[in-house]
């Protein structure tokens, strides 16, 4: 599959191209990650000589994350999706910190990441042999002294200790989805609902 994946809602925003020869991503700071974002997708498409008809899908994670960060990246996906008459895929974002940052070796991991207020976005997950990662209990939001309960004896994978250069979020929905197209897919995009797994608004 050739995926735009597009991540505004973690701490590495990103967008990236995935495809089965030649990948790329454009990392984008997080203070200016939206109005940078198109023009970053811009590139990535020029870079490699392609069009939008030559897109099988679009990625962004489902939630959770940043509050503004997701809605903006979901209506960027979204308006993309429907002018250009591309699939888009929402794979959860805790799936794809189990991705970017468990050791091969590791069948079931509890995925967590910087929920801001002094708390975290946590979810435990299982890697399939086929399909990639699939939630198994969560995504919650907690207080990090709650996350040992939560975890239930399953090694936590923090997406702030992944190495700064290496991959991203936006490349790891790429992988998720390439995996498992069906398990992501959204079917219909005007009912499209981000998990923010937070109670209330969040406006960070």
């Amino acid at each position: 599959m050739k995926l735009l994946a597009i991540d505004t809602a973690t701490p590495r925003p990103a967008v990236a191209l995935h495809q089965p020869v030649g990948g790329a991503e454009r990392r984008l700071e997080p203070q200016s990650a939206f109005r940078d974002c198109v023009p970053a997708i811009q590139d990535l498409l020029t870079e490699h000589d392609l069009e939008w008809d030559q897109l099988d899908g679009l990625a962004i994670p489902r939630g959770p994350g940043s509050f503004t960060g997701l809605r903006i990246g979901a209506t960027i996906a979204i308006t993309l999706a429907e002018l250009r008459g591309i699939g888009l895929y929402a794979p959860s974002t805790l799936l794809a910190v189990s991705e970017l940052c468990a050791r091969a070796d590791q069948l079931r991991v509890c995925a967590s990441f910087d929920a801001r207020r002094g708390r975290r976005y946590v979810a435990v997950c299982e890697r399939e042999e086929v399909r990639g990662w699939r939630l198994v209990h969560g995504p919650a939001d907690l207080e990090p002294k709650q996350t040992p309960a939560f975890c239930r004896g399953v090694a936590e994978v923090r997406l702030e200790d992944a190495a700064p250069d290496g991959g991203t979020i936006a490349a790891a929905l790429g992988s998720l989805v390439e995996r498992a197209p069906e398990r992501h897919r959204v079917g219909d995009a005007s009912r499209f609902e981000l998990n923010y797994a937070r109670p209330g608004v969040d406006v960070s």
